[in-house]
């Protein structure tokens, strides 16, 4: 029996409220004129994700010296604060570039010296088997914008291309829920 090797079943969701409304009213009245089949801009955001890069664990053991000989052992710290805290969502590039002006004024907006929110609302990221059940999901809570990668715009180049731009996100804390039962 040979195991499917399928690396896209994971789906990653902008939780209610992420977008903000200003952010949602100007540019849903941009997207009905599209011939497109997403009625909002949550769905068309969430369509254009391409990939995340899920946390890192990294656990340093505790070194201590007994009677010449070095020991190590488990830290005493949760799991949770193994983790880096940080996660990357790529995005596909659509045209006109809407994507990308979005989550740049959502970039905008959340470090405007105004703005009195101090985080985004969740990320949810599902992890689903091979008929498409969710047995794993990750909330990140709490997050933080912290870059949004450049643009790379030529005139060299007028083929059709898949294109993509990255955001990074921190987050405060990550909640696993296991559905395996």
């Amino acid at each position: 029996m040979i195991l499917t090797s399928k690396n896209n079943n994971f789906i990653v969701r902008f939780n209610k409220g992420f977008f903000y409304p200003s952010i949602v009213s100007r540019f849903e009245t941009y997207l009905k004129r599209l011939p497109i089949p997403y009625e909002t801009l949550h769905d068309y955001m969430t369509a254009s994700i391409q990939s995340i890069t899920f946390p890192a664990l990294n656990a340093e053991p505790v070194e201590q010296i007994l009677y010449e000989d070095n020991y190590s052992s488990k830290g005493g710290l949760r799991l949770e604060r193994y983790l880096t805290r940080e996660f990357t969502l790529s995005f596909k590039l659509y045209e006109g570039y809407i994507n990308y002006w979005v989550m740049f004024e959502m970039f905008q907006a959340f470090y405007d010296l105004d703005n009195k929110e101090k985080f985004l609302s969740d990320v949810s990221l599902s992890f689903l088997d091979q008929t498409g059940f969710e047995f794993i999901n990750v909330n990140f809570h709490q997050i933080l914008m912290t870059s949004i990668s450049e643009l790379e715009l030529n005139y060299s180049s007028n083929t059709a291309d898949f294109k993509t731009f990255n955001m990074n996100f921190k987050y405060n804390y990550i909640k696993i829920k296991k559905r395996l039962e």
